[in-house]
């Protein structure tokens, strides 16, 4: 490739940011026409946008210079606009289905009143039984699943059995219909309050050894066990309830 355009192609990169070897490469093609070196980048550049989105030569264009020719601001700001924030995150995550969750109910949580309240586990945690005369029972089902994931992450599971149960169960049986995974909860929190009633404790120490005894029963392990394989099925599961309901989402 011949010299004699490396300062045409200084030129032509003040003008438009491409590489060194594609500004060479594009002023050997067009004999070192400046103007029509810059012409044919961004006739290039227009068809890239327009076979990935569809938009016109002249939205395309106006994208590409407002936004400097970067190509990943153009498509993302296409993408915003031909898309709800809901259907991007669906995209994002499409072979990524399990980790959805707490992105989808961020976007809920933009558009819908989701409040924390002081007065409730120090305003830490929704209180989700009265979340539900505010939200729609998809948006429900969103935000309970991952308030109800993020305190079992952070207290456990044990504790977690005793932060709205019945609710995430009946969520989980009959928004997601999946009546098996919602049967290990309730099993578990069964065996959990039998023990409780049983053992009786009444000082931290009992406490700690009711907990220990809980821990070691084989059917609360085994409830805990399914509960913990079903994982996978339950997120991508909800996964695909928000597709088929995406039109009532943000």
């Amino acid at each position: 490739m011949s010299k004699q355009y490396l300062a045409a192609a200084r030129l032509l990169r003040q003008r438009i940011p491409v590489g060194l070897l594609e500004a060479l490469q594009v002023l050997t093609a067009v004999a070192g026409n400046l103007d029509q070196a810059v012409q044919q980048v961004q006739t290039a550049y227009c068809q890239q946008i327009q076979d990935k989105t569809g938009i016109s030569a002249a939205a395309a264009l106006e994208k590409l210079l407002r936004l400097h020719y970067d190509l990943d601001r153009v498509l993302n700001e296409v993408a915003r606009e031909q898309h709800t924030a809901t259907e991007l995150v669906l995209q994002r995550y499409a072979t990524r289905k399990a980790e959805a969750l707490p992105h989808l109910c961020r976007e809920v949580a933009h558009a819908t009143p989701i409040r924390y309240e002081p007065g409730y586990m120090g305003g830490h945690w929704l209180p989700l039984g009265r979340l539900t005369a505010t939200l729609s029972p998809p948006h429900y089902c969103v935000v309970a699943l991952n308030e109800w994931f993020e305190y079992e992450d952070y207290e456990g599971f044990d504790y977690a059995l005793d932060f709205w149960l019945a609710e995430i169960a009946t969520v989980i049986e009959q928004q997601l219909q999946l009546p098996v995974v919602a049967g290990y909860l309730r099993t578990a929190r069964h065996l959990q309050e039998h023990f409780r009633a049983s053992s009786k404790a009444k000082n931290l120490p009992q406490a700690l050894r009711m907990k220990a005894r809980i821990a070691k029963d084989p059917a609360f392990r085994a409830a805990e066990q399914g509960f913990d394989q079903s994982r996978p099925l339950l997120l991508e599961t909800l996964y695909d309830y928000v597709q088929e309901r995406v039109a009532e989402f943000p």
